[in-house]
């Protein structure tokens, strides 16, 4: 079985394609990987074959997502007359987890103000008869 579940942002805004006949959602993700010390990005090429394309709207450059499908390699030669491989995620399921931008701290911003009710009248328990209580 070849699976593979990835975390990250996207790169760039999603974008569809027509491949034979076919709609094709594509985008990239950039995946945290190494130490604190030594932060790096490990880009993953994703495609979606599927009619159901809306999602597209949500996909904007920042967003939080968290992906899941087939993993492969691409072989290419970039513009420099270099073989290259690319991972590529066939995705079979697509979770929005937020925005880049929800990472970040609030701006500063004045203080909200709590206001608490102040209490116009007591209520209050009458009992007739102590005997109908249970203690």
């Amino acid at each position: 079985m070849n699976k593979a579940t990835f975390t990250g942002n996207l790169g760039a805004d999603a974008i569809i394609k027509d491949a034979a006949g076919k709609k094709v959602l594509e985008f990239n993700i950039g995946v945290a990987i190494g130490s604190k010390e030594q932060p790096q990005t490990l880009w993953v090429k994703c495609s979606r074959w599927s009619e159901k394309t809306a999602i597209v709207d949500y996909l904007k450059k920042g967003t939080k997502v968290l992906v899941y499908g087939d993993i492969g390699l691409q072989t290419y030669t970039n513009k420099e007359g270099k073989e290259v491989s690319s991972l590529v995620l066939r995705v079979d399921n697509i979770e929005l987890l937020g925005s880049k931008a929800e990472g970040q701290p609030p701006t500063q911003e004045e203080p909200k103000k709590w206001n608490t009710p102040t209490p116009t009248a007591k209520a209050a328990i009458e009992v007739e008869d102590d005997s109908t209580l249970p203690f």
